[in-house]
């Protein structure tokens, strides 16, 4: 039985065993969204009676049964991929059902659940300078995207979010956002103001090849 739920992808058995859910991954305590990919996974598992599923690891690093975990006949590690609350996270050797993940995030993101949720608002244009200048944990404030607004009219960004391709989320605070006006969403630390604006990372973001971004 699930006596705690830890995070959107770890949960704490009656006999006090971790369970890393395999295959996923959901962003971590102090991101935005942690809150609501726990209390979806609570919902779904908690005191419930589980069944474990086995790939090829028996535990992970910090000594967590690696597992699929399934409630009645829901395949949990599959559906919080598929209501769009985790991310399809490859980690060999257990890949035993890495396309089902893969489609299922697919399926998420095309219908804009939960991670994926997109702006309704059409008025901006993004750019991301994703490839700091020399080392990027050296130089994390040049990793930078870059928001204008193209539209004609004031808007008030509270509540909108940048997210990477990956589990990496930032929310603005309430700041009006201008027409013909640019924001700067910087990696590392700062100050925010005049248009500018940090993200707090003490690790960069963006892949140097190419990311995706999500508003």
């Amino acid at each position: 039985m699930v006596k705690e739920v830890v995070d959107g992808d770890t949960i704490i058995l009656s006999d006090n065993s971790r369970v890393r859910l395999i295959g996923i991954n959901t962003p971590e305590y102090g991101m935005y969204f942690y809150g609501e990919a726990r209390e979806v996974l609570e919902a779904m598992v908690l005191s419930r009676e589980v069944v474990l599923e086995k790939d090829i690891s028996e535990v992970d690093k910090y000594g967590r049964l690696l597992r699929y975990v399934y409630m009645d006949d829901l395949f949990v590690n599959l559906e919080m991929v598929k209501r769009g609350f985790a991310n399809a996270y490859t980690y060999p050797p257990d890949v035993k059902y890495t396309e089902k993940f893969l489609e299922a995030e697919r399926y998420a993101r095309s219908n804009n659940l939960g991670l994926w949720e997109k702006s309704k608002i059409d008025i901006v244009k993004i750019d991301i300078n994703y490839d700091a200048s020399g080392n990027d944990n050296l130089n994390l404030n040049d990793e930078y995207v870059i928001i204008k607004n193209i539209g004609t009219d004031s808007v008030n960004i509270y509540g909108w979010t940048v997210k990477d391709s990956g589990t990496s989320i930032y929310k603005f605070g309430s700041y009006i956002f201008e027409p013909a006006s640019t924001i700067y969403l910087y990696t590392g630390s700062g100050k925010d103001g005049e248009c500018k604006f940090y993200w707090g990372s003490s690790k960069p973001i963006w892949n140097n090849d190419h990311d995706t971004l999500y508003l």
